[in-house]
């Protein structure tokens, strides 16, 4: 009995394996090449640049004249950043000295106000008396 399982093993593996190369024959035959797919996808990517250079043609002096306007918008911008340092420290100093003002001014004035209330408190006692 295990001779004839052997063989049916066997008949079994060897039935397999054929059946496996017989369908990556199948495959192989639908696979298609990568240079097919190039080759198909070539005229468009030569369209694209050919596009491409063509709009560039049109259009030279804005391609060309696009760096020189950078760099002028550049030193516009730093020299506006430069001229208006010393207005930010003047302005930074006339708000700093305000602040402290107005700070001090309400120090005073709860200053005043607690020293008004003792002052209240007192004059009540001696009038009660």
């Amino acid at each position: 009995m295990s001779k004839k399982i052997q063989i049916a093993e066997d008949f079994i593996e060897e039935y397999e394996r054929e059946e496996a190369k017989a369908r990556l024959e199948d495959h192989r035959s639908k696979q298609v090449a990568f240079e097919k797919h190039l080759a198909a996808y070539e005229p468009l990517l030569e369209a694209q640049e050919s596009a491409f250079e063509a709009l560039i043609a049109l259009y030279p002096p804005m391609v060309e004249d696009l760096g020189h306007r950078r760099a002028e918008r550049l030193d516009t911008a730093s020299k506006m950043s430069q001229t208006s340092q010393h207005k930010r420290e003047a302005s930074l100093n006339h708000i700093s000295r305000s602040v402290r003002r107005k700070l001090e001014d309400t120090k005073r004035n709860a200053h005043e106000a607690t020293d008004s209330s003792a002052l209240i408190k007192t004059m009540k006692q001696l009038v009660r008396f």
